[in-house]
């Protein structure tokens, strides 16, 4: 790649986030491929090369909830309901 379409310095992770990590951090480009995503407590990383100016980069994922809770048949909101019913 040619150092001019090099930008003066990578991205910030404010900018990385915007793009939904879907850009290279150094050449903004898309064209990108990830590894297998290795998960510990509460948070993930992935290795990411870009396959056009090579950087290497690992992304970071954090644990911010969970969803499409059921137990027993029963959705998390019925759940919910039962558990504020008995207080």
């Amino acid at each position: 790649m040619s150092d001019k379409l090099m930008p003066d310095k990578p991205m910030t992770d404010d900018e990385y986030t915007l793009a939904e990590g879907n850009r290279c951090p150094v050449c903004r480009t898309d064209m990108i491929e990830g590894g297998s995503i290795e998960v510990n407590a509460g948070t993930a990383t992935q290795e990411v090369s870009c396959l056009l100016c090579h950087a290497e980069w690992t992304d970071i994922y954090n644990l911010v909830g969970y969803c499409d809770l059921t137990y027993e048949g029963r959705t998390l909101n019925h759940l919910e309901t039962e558990i504020k019913g008995n207080e």
